[in-house]
C-alpha cells in the first residue's frame, strides 16, 4: 500500500473481526490504539478486492470524546465487563466509530487459557486518522493476520515483532510529535480473574 496515513475513513471502512488491541496512548486531546489484523473497504484500500487486511495499524482520534468504553473478560459460556468508562454527549459535528477487540497482553500471558478479555468502544472525535507503519503489510480473503495459532489458522507474523509494535516501540514520529506536548496518561486494565494488570507504554 503506498498510502501510509487514511484520513477520510468512515466507521462503516474499517472492521475489527478478529482483531487485537494492545498499550493505548491517551493524552487530553490525542488517543492512539494500536491494532493488529484490522480489515479495511475498498473505498479506502483501492485495491478491488472486498475486504484488505492490516497486519499493524494505529486508530488515531483527535480532540475525542469516549461515548462509552467496556473492558470485558469472557471464556465459552459468560462475558462480564470488568469496567465501564462513559463520557460526554454526543456532538452531531463529530465522527463517531463503534470498535472492539481482543486485548493482546492478555491473549499472550493466557494462551492455554480459556479466559480471554478485551474492550469495545464507541467514541467520536474532530479529527480521525488511520495510519500504517512503512513495514505494514497486507492481505486479501477470509483471514488476516495473527501472532497466535489458532484452532483454523496458523501464525503468520512474528511474535516479537509483534510485541514491540503492541508496545509502541514502532510509534512513527509524527505520533510522537502529536502527544509531545501533551502529557499521556496511565490506562490501566484489571483482569481480576488472573491477577494480570496491564499499563500502556508511555511516550
Amino acid at each position: 500500500m503506498k498510502k501510509l496515513i487514511y484520513l477520510n475513513c468512515q466507521d462503516e471502512d474499517i472492521g475489527y473481526m478478529t482483531a487485537y488491541y494492545s498499550d493505548i496512548i491517551k493524552t487530553k486531546f490525542v488517543y492512539i490504539i494500536p491494532f493488529i489484523d484490522i480489515s479495511i473497504s475498498n473505498e479506502i484500500s483501492k485495491s478491488g478486492r472486498s475486504n484488505t487486511f492490516i497486519d499493524m495499524a494505529y486508530l488515531v482520534f483527535k480532540n475525542y470524546n469516549i461515548i462509552n468504553c467496556e473492558f470485558y473478560g469472557y471464556n465459552e459460556t459468560e462475558s462480564t465487563i470488568l469496567y465501564s468508562i462513559l463520557g460526554k454527549t454526543n456532538n452531531k459535528n463529530h465522527k463517531e466509530f463503534t470498535l472492539g477487540a481482543d486485548n493482546f497482553n492478555a491473549t499472550l500471558l493466557n494462551r492455554n487459557n480459556q479466559f480471554d478479555s478485551g474492550c469495545s468502544w464507541e467514541i467520536e472525535c474532530e479529527t480521525f486518522m488511520l495510519q500504517l507503519l512503512e513495514s505494514s503489510k497486507t492481505t486479501y480473503g477470509t483471514f488476516g493476520f495473527t501472532p497466535f495459532d489458532m484452532p483454523n489458522l496458523k501464525s503468520n507474523m512474528d511474535l516479537q515483532e509483534s510485541i514491540n509494535f503492541m508496545k509502541n516501540k514502532y510509534l512513527p514520529e509524527n505520533l510522537k510529535n502529536l502527544i509531545k506536548n501533551d502529557k499521556p496518561q496511565k490506562i490501566y486494565e484489571i483482569y481480576e480473574k488472573q491477577k494480570i494488570v496491564t499499563e500502556p507504554f508511555i511516550i
